[in-house]
């Protein structure tokens, strides 16, 4: 897979989770709002914020199995962005 379809694949799970269905904590809503609104072609940063409650969850997921994979990608995702800036992203 290479980094556009990663990033396509990153974005579509984002959008699932801000989903009014899906069932999730703020800290996943955080993460999966930035990275749907900030990955791309825009330069846009996660704020200090984000990237705390990105951290809070690998934590946690490391001690017990808090979050599920999707979630921790964009957690991960969220902790790497500048990997991601400046691809196109589309269907």
């Amino acid at each position: 897979m290479n980094l556009q379809q990663e990033a396509y694949k990153l974005v579509s799970n984002a959008g699932q989770k801000l989903s009014k269905d899906y069932v999730a904590n703020g800290h996943v809503k955080t993460v999966a709002g930035f990275v749907l609104k900030c990955f791309g072609d825009h330069e846009i940063c996660p704020s200090p914020e984000t990237l705390t409650k990105a951290n809070e969850m690998i934590t946690a997921n490391n001690r017990t199995a808090a979050y599920s994979d999707d979630e921790i990608l964009l957690a991960k995702a969220c902790l790497n962005y500048k990997k991601y800036r400046n691809i196109k992203i589309s269907a």
